[in-house]
Formats: C-alpha cells, sequence, structure tokens
C-alpha cells in the first residue's frame, strides 16, 4: 500500500487525511478548527498534532499541502490576500 499525507491549511480549519494511492476514500481524516486569535505558530502546532494523530505506524510515500494566496518561490513565503465582504463586492 502507497500512501500519502494530503495537508490542508484553511481560513478558518485545518485538515489532514491519509489516503492510499488510487483509491477516492479516506483511510483517515481529521480537521480542526483555527482558533481565531491563531497565528503561524498555532496552526503549525494544530497540524502537526493533526498529523501525528493520523500517521500513526504509517510512512506515507509521499505529501501534499494545499493552502489560500500564492508562494513566492524564491523566500517560500505565502501571500495570503484577505478582503472583507465590501472590498470584495467593489473588485
Amino acid at each position: 500500500m502507497t500512501l500519502i499525507l494530503a495537508l490542508d491549511f484553511g481560513g478558518i480549519k485545518l485538515a489532514a487525511a491519509l489516503v492510499n494511492i488510487g483509491s477516492r476514500k479516506w483511510l483517515r481524516y481529521e480537521r480542526r478548527l483555527s482558533p481565531a486569535n491563531a497565528n503561524a505558530s498555532t496552526d503549525l502546532e494544530i497540524m502537526r498534532s493533526l498529523i501525528y494523530s493520523l500517521l500513526e505506524d504509517a510512512k506515507p510515500a509521499a505529501m501534499g499541502v494545499s493552502f489560500g494566496g500564492p508562494v513566492d518561490a524564491s523566500t517560500g513565503t505565502v501571500a495570503i490576500a484577505l478582503l472583507t465582504n465590501s472590498e470584495f463586492a467593489n473588485e
């Protein structure tokens, strides 16, 4: 069995899943809401706990990560654009 670890850094939640390559069903899936006062360190700690909980003794062959915003490849920085509803409506 070839496993893939999938991570999602969402705007209000963090999620992680383990899937067998070629399958469309999660073997394991967990998510947690990101606290309102969360910062990058908080989100990383939550994601680490999700990963440890999912993996147990499993060793994934690959990992995929999703997050909102473009990435500056030269710095490795995610540039997240946050708009309020009124700002979005005016775009």
